[in-house]
């Protein structure tokens, strides 16, 4: 198997690759056994019903989707709920960043794979806890609106292994925390059901959403997560290499190996031979021209460039001059040879009206005899 076609496979299997990586892709799906915490379900686990509220208080909300994980810089409050997909470092450490600045972020999930670089990237962890209602305390801190009675059934709990305030306890556990972080804050949950459709309007949920948004000015952003829910922006070709590390890493690839074969000076393609001309001879010239003449019929024109030219040589022997007519020209050789003059005025009326190529060519042959012997005369 040749060079050429080893490298055509193996170009096809990548460009195939890449195309089942963005055409398959896990999808979102809205269920009543399982919760997806997306802010576009209506469904008892979505928190439709949330962005809703949140929009009547009079709060921009937006759906965070893209190709890749980002937070806008005009956002002021993210909700990070129950992902789907699994977070990754660099998308964890950018919404730290993001919170470190200035943002204020709500982070809830029970899902334990999907958010552990999450969880791990504010410092706590998920770990179990007895099925049934909360046993702990609420914090003082939570009166704005103050509560005393909360609906979950979340079977997680918070490991806190950094400084961190509890704002709602289950004996030794916790299931709230906020953490201040730079300019920042988040509030780190592991009761997400806590914000869905099914128990926002139950107990006193409400008022703790509103606890949250102390600090935040009516009109901000708020923003949902749904990225990490399965909503993607399709990336088209160019972008799978230009925006992922495989592509980019393909591309290096290519462009080294390009670069290599030129500064080696090997050649891309078979050498096409110069292409040689012949010489011209200095006849083509008469030779095109007298084609044209011929395929235009101007035999006339020939025949009157012909006797012209050998007008001009018999004025010059007769002594008038070489712009004299066929009339003067005759006259003045009469004088001296009627007969060579005769034949001169056959030959130049033969030459100025031929009948046929072959006439022509017989005029011609005529004239240079009797030119001749005038001049030598």
């Amino acid at each position: 198997m040749s060079r050429r076609v080893i490298a055509f496979i193996a170009i096809a299997a990548v460009a195939l690759f890449a195309s089942l990586l963005v055409s398959f892709r896990p999808q979102r799906t809205e269920s009543d056994i399982i919760s997806t915490y997306a802010s576009t379900d209506a469904g008892p686990g979505g928190v439709l019903a949330l962005r809703r509220w949140l929009s009547a208080l009079g709060f921009e909300t937006r759906s965070l989707q893209s190709a890749r994980f980002t937070v806008p810089t005009d956002a002021d409050l993210v909700f990070a709920l129950g992902p789907l997909e699994l977070w990754q470092p660099q998308e964890a450490q950018s919404l730290y960043r993001w919170v470190e600045a200035g943002g204020v972020a709500v982070v809830a999930s029970d899902r334990s794979l999907f958010d552990e670089e999450l969880f791990k990237a504010f410092g706590v962890a998920l770990v179990d806890r007895p099925s049934g209602p909360l046993s702990g305390e609420i914090s003082p801190a939570l009166d704005a609106p103050a509560f005393r009675d909360l609906s979950t059934g979340t079977a997680r709990a918070l490991r806190i292994d950094a400084p961190a305030a509890v704002l709602i306890g289950d004996g030794a556990r916790a299931i709230l925390a906020e953490r201040h972080i730079g300019s920042g804050r988040v509030y780190l949950s592991s009761a997400p059901d806590m914000l869905a459709n099914k128990n926002i309007g139950t107990a006193q949920n409400d008022r703790l959403i509103l606890n949250l948004l102390v600090g935040i000015r009516p009109g901000a952003v708020v923003a949902f997560d749904e990225f990490h829910h399965g909503a993607h922006v399709e990336p088209d070709l160019f972008g799978l290499f230009t925006d992922t590390p495989p592509g980019q890493a393909f591309l290096f690839v290519g462009f080294a190996t390009f670069l290599y074969i030129a500064l080696r000076g090997r050649r891309f393609g078979a050498p096409l031979p110069l292409q040689e001309r012949p010489e011209r001879s200095s006849l083509d010239y008469v030779r095109s021209f007298a084609g044209l003449l011929r395929r235009a019929g101007a035999r006339e024109l020939a025949g009157d460039r012909l006797a012209r030219a050998y007008r001009r040589r018999l004025a010059r022997v007769a002594g008038v001059r070489v712009t004299a007519d066929d009339r003067e020209v005759i006259a003045a050789l009469a004088r001296s040879d009627s007969r060579r003059a005769a034949s001169a005025r056959e030959l130049l009326t033969r030459l100025e009206h031929p009948v046929s190529d072959n006439d022509l060519l017989a005029a011609v042959d005529r004239a240079d005899k009797v030119v001749g012997e005038v001049e030598r005369a």
